[in-house]
């Protein structure tokens, strides 16, 4: 006997958002590579959970918890509607940092600014004003500023 799942088209058609959302969250649970993967797709999207719970911006396959709602207004997400899952959904997504009011949007130039990060190369990076510059030796991060920071994957 087959499961039915919905009466009548309408309804079925109502669930389908949620239900590809559902698998887009499947899948960036076990990527190993986010930023490019298909959680791509939905990249800019709100999310949350029901009542007062935290709002996070989806972006690269990982979740930002958006601090203040005056970051949303800041960086053009104030149309936006948040989309509402499940906790278990939103715990399964791999978390990023925390947005501050004044924070920029992750994944950007600027958000990256002053910070090491590995390139698509494989090879380490530190970004400054917006741009890459290569560390030849590692000797150089032990003896600088960076070297209690971990770097940061994909830009």
């Amino acid at each position: 006997m087959p499961l039915v799942i919905a009466t009548n088209s309408a309804t079925a058609l109502g669930w389908l958002p949620y239900v590809v959302l559902g698998l887009w969250l499947s899948l960036c649970a076990y990527s190993q590579t986010p930023a490019s993967s298909v959680c791509s797709l939905w990249d800019d999207t709100l999310i949350g959970t029901t009542g007062d719970s935290p709002v996070y911006l989806l972006r690269g396959g990982r979740k930002y918890h958006i601090q203040n709602v005056n970051w949303i207004k800041r960086n053009g997400y104030g149309g936006k509607p948040v989309q509402i899952l499940k906790p278990s959904e939103v715990a399964a997504i791999p978390s990023g940092y925390d947005l501050a009011e004044q924070a920029p949007i992750p994944g950007t130039p600027a958000a990256m600014d002053e910070k090491l990060v590995i390139g698509p190369d494989g090879k380490i990076y530190v970004v400054t004003e917006g741009e890459r510059h290569w560390i030849l030796s590692a000797r150089w991060i032990a003896e600088s500023r960076y070297a209690h920071q971990v770097p940061h994957t994909g830009i």
